[in-house]
Formats: structure tokens, C-alpha cells, sequence
């Protein structure tokens, strides 16, 4: 079983600016390697599988809604993504957007940015009801995300 990021949650997370339970960069000094722990114990990966596999669920969930609310307001996501694309872009050329398509956009915008809302107090109930805090599920996330090694050791974890 595969889990954490779809494509489309990715390109939907990245169209708001709520904070997310995914991992988050911790800040570095100019020029400093970032240290990457990888040495997590088996009962911390036992937990972080459990927190991600809810994580994931309630994604899922969200996801589908979110896309409900696109297509309620009259917009295919690719329509939508490209919208939000240019719109993290200040640079992107915005001239072949339709206004009709910006005003959908910015309607769906309001609806999806509350979904997110009341998916972020799930996502730490979740965690938390698996005992592990958010840093070291972050912690672990970046890891996971950054780390050939600690992804086939989770995942050899998940199929047992």
C-alpha cells in the first residue's frame, strides 16, 4: 500500500495558504546543509504509519469534497489548477485567463479554504490519538519525503 501525497491534494494544497500538518522546512542558516535524522525507532515508524494512514484518510475525504465544490462552481480542475498556479505565480502570464473562470475560482476559493479549516483539527486528532505529537509526526513526514532509505523501511513496515 502506497500512501501520503496524490497529485491533485498536492496542487490543491498549494492553492491556499492554511497551514499544513505536512512537513514544514525548519529554518536554516544561509549556506547550512540541512541535517536530515533518519534513525527513527521502529515504535516511532509503528506510530507514524498509523498517524499518516488517518492523515490520509481524511485527505481523501477532503479531496472529494474539495472537488465536489470546483465542479459545484461551474470549473474542471484543470481549469481551477491552472488558475491557482498563476495565482502562486505573480510572474505567470494571467492574460488567457477567463474573468467568468477567475470569479468561479475565487468563489470555490472561499468554500475550499473552509473544508481545509475543519481538516486541520481532524489531522492532529488523528495524530494525537496515536500517541505521537505533530512535531515528530512532521519530523518523520520530512524525512519520509526526503529520504529513499526511510521510505522503503516505512514501507517494508506497511505491508507486514
Amino acid at each position: 500500500m502506497k500512501f501520503f501525497f496524490s497529485g491533485l491534494s498536492l496542487l490543491l494544497a498549494l492553492s491556499f495558504s492554511a497551514p499544513s500538518l505536512q512537513a514544514q522546512a525548519v529554518p536554516q542558516q544561509p549556506g547550512a546543509a540541512p541535517e536530515l535524522k533518519t534513525d527513527y525507532n521502529d515504535d516511532q515508524l509503528k506510530q507514524f504509519t498509523e498517524a499518516a494512514s488517518e492523515v490520509e484518510k481524511i485527505q481523501q475525504s477532503a479531496e472529494a469534497q474539495m472537488i465536489s465544490i470546483i465542479e459545484e462552481n461551474g470549473l474542471d480542475l484543470e481549469t481551477f489548477n491552472k488558475i491557482a498556479m498563476a495565482q502562486q505565480n505573480p510572474n505567470a502570464d494571467a492574460s488567457g485567463m477567463d474573468a467568468e473562470d477567475m470569479k468561479k475560482y475565487d468563489e470555490a476559493s472561499g468554500d475550499l479554504q473552509k473544508v481545509q479549516m475543519e481538516m486541520q483539527p481532524k489531522m492532529v486528532e488523528a495524530i494525537e490519538s496515536t500517541g505521537m505529537e505533530i512535531q515528530l509526526y512532521q519530523e518523520i513526514m520530512m524525512a519520509y519525503q526526503q529520504s529513499p532509505e526511510l521510505q522503503a523501511k516505512v514501507q517494508a513496515m506497511m505491508e507486514k
